[in-house]
């Protein structure tokens, strides 16, 4: 069992950087998008961009996302006050943003792929959390129109923002890995161990997860130990003979 030290957390963290810096990334530049079109657009004002297909319409959001009623779909909007569907929107978003965060955390030993479609998710949702904390409502300002087109009974589409963006590409990102690395990343996995338990050296080019399942593993518990830790496998003859000896 690994223990927690500061050394286990900053190796942890050198370890992670890229997402975090994803993150980072994610939350920064939704949150300077917002900041400008706040306050250079008055609420419900539009700017066209292309004519009949993409424009700024600055709007605050205090349903769930993409103007989706949530409340009325369930049959409670009558019931619920406007504090009391913000005190849920905080909690709910809250609880989802720290399910996703120990996903990572606990993923670490994953390929990036894995990685990169959770840390877009976390910092989308971390987008909106802080809207709806210190705003209130969610900002949506990207206005998307179908060239005055009915489509499924709408001439356009629910006006989202760039932490909207973030959480889409996320999960679509992260139903790519499961179609088609997830089973292959599992089954070289096993493939690796049975590898390595009979004294083979298993590179990245064989199981690139693998691999850098084993590189972290031998970092964290280096810095959770401080043993000395010798990433070679022992010579089998080596073995053999030490085992007859005893």
């Amino acid at each position: 069992m690994i223990k927690i030290t500061k050394k286990s957390v900053k190796t942890y963290f050198s370890i992670a950087w890229r997402e975090l810096a994803v993150i980072g990334a994610a939350l920064f530049i939704d949150l300077l998008s917002k900041y400008l079109i706040s306050h250079s657009m008055e609420d419900g004002q539009k700017v066209a961009l292309i004519p009949n297909f993409l424009s700024f319409l600055f709007t605050v959001n205090y349903q769930a996302t993409m103007g989706f009623d949530f409340f009325n779909f369930f049959g409670q909007g009558d019931k619920m006050t406007e504090n009391g569907k913000r005190i849920f929107f905080i909690v709910f978003m809250s609880v989802a943003v720290t399910g996703f965060f120990v996903f990572l955390v606990f993923g670490h030993k994953n390929r990036f792929f894995y990685r990169l479609p959770l840390a877009l998710i976390v910092g989308g949702a971390l987008g909106n959390l802080y809207d709806r904390i210190f705003v209130g409502g969610v900002r949506d300002f990207i206005h998307v129109e179908y060239f005055g087109k009915n489509i499924g009974g709408h001439t356009y589409f629910p006006t989202f923002n760039l932490a909207d963006s973030s959480l889409v590409i996320g999960v679509g990102l992260f139903i790519v890995y499961l179609l088609f690395f997830y089973f292959k990343d599992e089954k070289k996995k096993e493939e690796a161990k049975k590898l390595a338990e009979a004294g083979a050296i298993v590179t990245s080019d064989q199981c690139p997860a693998a691999s850098e399942e084993l590189r972290v593993k031998v970092d964290l518990d280096e810095a959770a130990e401080g043993a000395e830790v010798v990433n070679k496998p022992m010579d089998v003859e080596k073995q053999a003979d030490k085992e007859t000896i005893t």
